[in-house]
């Protein structure tokens, strides 16, 4: 008898884990990311799950689930917040993973933007080239993107520079 209710308290466990899996995977399809006509992808900070480690914030993770529709070969820029247009005081090189892509990259300031909005006065957007890919797989992808320079909410205004998001833009043929 004993028996018996250990296999269905066991059997009970195994359904509830595959219902909460369906539902985390139905979550994560209502926000998946969906590549643009024009061929771009932005992936903001503001769409990502991210996990911070304050004790070691080299391993600070954003992720998200992507959707391209269109193959080909793609630039991949970082776009940056910083009050520093010299230096983006990115300590560590970020780290780029998705399929079996693996990018590691040392942020520089390519490109300042002027007027960029929705971030405060004392700074500056920085557009950085950290590599280029040949993405031949449409569908969904899981892309994670590793840098201190993620913050967790409420602690921008106290860096000189922090992770806005990262966008694939089609390489322009020359």
């Amino acid at each position: 008898m004993k028996r018996i209710g250990y296999f269905l308290l066991l059997l009970g466990g195994i359904l509830a884990g595959c219902g909460n899996s369906a539902d985390n995977k139905m979550g994560l399809d209502n926000r998946r990311i969906v590549q643009h006509e024009n061929g771009t992808l932005l992936l903001s900070i503001d769409d990502a799950d991210c996990y911070n480690d304050n004790t070691n914030p080299i391993a600070n993770t954003a992720e998200w689930n992507a959707f391209f529709v269109k193959s080909g070969r793609y630039d991949i820029w970082l776009l940056s917040a910083t009050r520093d247009t010299m230096s983006l005081n990115y300590r560590n090189p970020v780290r780029l993973h998705f399929n079996d892509i693996n990018i590691d990259a040392n942020p520089r300031c390519d490109n300042i933007i002027v007027d960029a909005e929705n971030i405060p006065d004392s700074y500056f957007m920085a557009n950085s080239y950290i590599g280029t890919v040949y993405i031949q797989d449409t569908g969904a992808i899981d892309v994670q993107f590793i840098s201190e320079q993620i913050l967790p909410p409420g602690e921008y205004d106290y860096v000189d520079s922090r992770f806005v998001s990262l966008c694939f833009k089609p390489e322009i043929k020359k």
